[in-house]
């Protein structure tokens, strides 16, 4: 489904003639850019708690700037912002394969607000918070990229709750090139361009899934606020963390601004700027969905043919729950965990799904990956000796221009402690390992399942017994 609407939406692009007349002529003349005057100040809506008035409010303002801007073929209209955005998403120079990946989308929404605004300063663009709902806002159906055209946005579902599980192993990153990704392009990728971020485009499929026309999309907009919104969570807990260093490239960003025209943005005069949203005149109401803290990690790694585990780690951690929550177990059994995985690691796992029979565990996962398609989502699983017999962890795919050299993929997955106890049996074989491919129409495996390799998994839990014993509450029986 998503490769035939990948198609319709070229197909429809080329109908609209894809961007004639636009080069990187249009960027020469630009002007050092100047903080704007009279920005103002509001909240960016979230759209889950919006009343049906406000809703219509920001579909009329919304549809009356598209109507305005779509026929302009110039950086000022619709198809400008879009081509702005495959400009700077092409290779080389792809912000989503650098620290530039977050900073940029924000500076570049905030120019596109501008020109939604008009005349009204006053307004500011509406938030999706796919974490509360993953349908598409009603406000965005309907629409056709050009007015008169017979071409209409197609949008699949996104089929995959992002629930709280999914936020944390997006999130939970101390790093700042670790979960924003590296200063110089490469073959490793930030966490934050994997996650949801991926995961909403790639399953609209269509027009965003593929990078060139992703921006004609006015969903894309209501996608990268939210982007942005848990960015800023991000940054309130994570920023003062010893050794956190925001780190961009040293590089020239160019974008339209309503009052100055073509503006050229140097990223290390101009970071300290974009990195506070209030300068920029916006705040959002914080996540509920998502808790974050400080943490400590279980790490498993690829060890010849398959997973090994760092017993030590393991040990900690089942430790910490069993200390903190009384969970009663024999002695002897307990002691003897760290030596028998086999045998004592699924009864220590056993105990405390008795108490916590709904925990799942975020996890930080780590692989290479050759052969990707740009625009698909790949389900992840781990799997023992036949690989048709897989539990399903999560997901990950590439938004942006194919590469040839193999990834180094960043994925936000989840493992219940049910399927737990499975992983750690197929673990304790010497032979397990990690499978990506198609997911299954249960979700639970993954199918025509493949290897990948440079496996590292790091489970990252509460470091703080009070985190901890919060972070169990939703799980309790």
């Amino acid at each position: 489904m998503a490769r035939r609407r990948i198609l319709s939406a070229g197909v429809c692009y080329a109908s609209m003639q894809g961007y004639p007349g636009f080069s990187s002529a249009l960027l020469a003349g630009a002007k050092d850019f100047i903080r704007p005057k009279g920005i103002g100040f509001g909240a960016r809506k979230i759209w889950s708690t919006m009343s049906p008035e406000e809703r219509d409010r920001h579909g009329r303002k919304i549809r009356e700037a598209f109507q305005r801007l779509a026929p302009l073929k110039k950086l000022t209209g619709w198809t400008g912002q879009a081509w702005l955005h495959k400009q700077f998403c092409s290779n080389p120079g792809d912000v989503h394969r650098t620290s530039s990946f977050l900073l940029w989308h924000r500076a570049f929404v905030f120019f596109h607000e501008r020109l939604v605004q008009g005349n009204d300063r006053g307004y500011r663009l509406p938030v999706w918070d796919w974490e509360a709902n993953t349908a598409v806002p009603s406000i965005y159906n309907g629409w056709t990229p050009v007015p008169g055209s017979n071409c209409v946005y197609q949008r699949d579902p996104i089929g995959v709750p992002i629930d709280a599980c999914m936020l944390q192993a997006w999130l939970l990153s101390n790093n700042f090139s670790e979960f924003a990704g590296p200063v110089t392009s490469g073959p490793t990728l930030g966490n934050a361009q994997g996650g949801p971020h991926s995961l909403v485009h790639l399953n609209l499929a269509a027009f965003m899934s593929n990078f060139e026309v992703a921006a004609f999309d006015p969903v894309f907009y209501a996608h990268h606020t939210n982007v942005d919104r848990f960015w800023c969570a991000w940054l309130k807990h994570y920023q003062g963390t010893p050794g956190f260093d925001a780190v961009f490239p040293d590089e020239d960003w160019y974008f339209y601004d309503i009052q100055q025209g073509v503006v050229r943005v140097n990223v290390r005069k101009w970071k300290d700027f974009f990195m506070d949203p209030r300068n920029l005149g916006y705040e959002y109401d914080p996540p509920a969905h998502v808790f974050l803290y400080d943490f400590d990690v279980v790490r498993l790694k690829q060890n010849g043919n398959g997973l090994s585990v760092d017993l030590a780690s393991l040990f900690v951690f089942l430790n910490k729950i069993i200390l903190v929550e009384n969970i009663s177990v024999g002695v002897l059994q307990f002691v003897r965990g760290v030596f028998h995985l086999a045998q004592d690691v699924p009864a220590l796992l056993a105990s405390i799904l008795q108490r916590f029979p709904h925990l799942v565990l975020p996890m930080r996962l780590e692989v290479q990956a050759a052969g990707i398609n740009p625009g698909q989502y790949y389900a992840i699983g781990v799997a023992g000796p036949d690989l048709s017999n897989n539990v399903r962890l999560g997901g990950f795919g590439i938004f942006g221009p194919a590469h040839h050299e193999a990834h180094n993929l960043a994925a936000a997955v989840c493992i219940r402690l049910a399927s737990l106890l499975q992983f750690f049996r197929i673990l304790a074989t010497g032979q397990a390992q990690l499978v990506y491919g198609s997911s299954s129409s249960d979700g639970n495996s993954v199918v025509s399942p493949k290897r990948l390799s440079g496996v590292k998994i790091e489970i990252r839990y509460p470091r703080l017994d009070k985190d901890l014993k919060a972070f169990l509450v939703p799980y309790a029986t």
